[in-house]
């Protein structure tokens, strides 16, 4: 099974809850043109948008060998967010929390969407 990994301190069970979560949904999520994959939920209600007042939805961006690297406040043409160590934990909790409930609820994740490039594309 592939370890996620982050680089901002991230608690080891949601990490590990997350890993195994991948692992079943992983087909359902195809790799953008660098091979790296979008996680995606809907924006939660708590969400309090920061660097893209009109978001919709949350995503992470994961490279192949399983680093989450990227999180972004996404609507239909434009994203903004955080990379790398300037992701705060907080939100990277938050939405780890609501992805793994988002896929546990359902046996389908929202599938290929609309992907905005992000840096490494």
């Amino acid at each position: 099974m592939q370890t996620l990994t982050c680089s901002v301190e991230v608690p080891r069970k949601l990490l590990a809850t997350a890993s195994s979560t991948w692992e079943r949904v992983r087909s359902l999520h195809p790799p953008g043109p660098n091979g790296s994959f979008l996680l995606r939920i809907e924006k939660p209600a708590a969400w309090r948008l920061k660097m893209n007042r009109g978001a919709t939805s949350i995503g992470m961006s994961m490279s192949a060998n399983g680093c989450l690297y990227e999180l972004s406040e996404i609507d239909e043409s434009v994203s903004g967010g955080w990379m790398g160590s300037c992701m705060p934990s907080a939100l990277v909790v938050i939405f780890l929390r609501h992805w793994i409930a988002q896929s546990n609820s359902s046996s389908t994740a929202l599938g290929p969407q609309y992907r905005q490039p992000s840096l490494f594309d």
